[in-house]
């Protein structure tokens, strides 16, 4: 099944994980302290916004960890 990758930059690591579970998106989390984005906060993502996915794929999202 192919997908078009949501932009999840910018909302929180729940938000993250539940259009991952209603996409049926594989995510994997990692962290990282960042001082201009609050705890919780989605930084980034390794697949950019509207690429075509298959359901097989995978994509790394970095969840802020705050200020150090």
């Amino acid at each position: 099944m192919q997908l078009v990758m949501p932009d999840l930059t910018g909302i929180t690591e729940d938000e993250v994980k539940d259009v991952g579970k209603n996409m049926e998106i594989k995510i994997l989390l990692e962290y990282q302290y960042s001082d201009g984005t609050a705890r919780g906060i989605s930084l980034s993502q390794s697949i950019a916004k509207d690429t075509i996915i298959s359901d097989a794929e995978t994509v790394t999202v970095v969840i802020s960890l705050g200020s150090q």
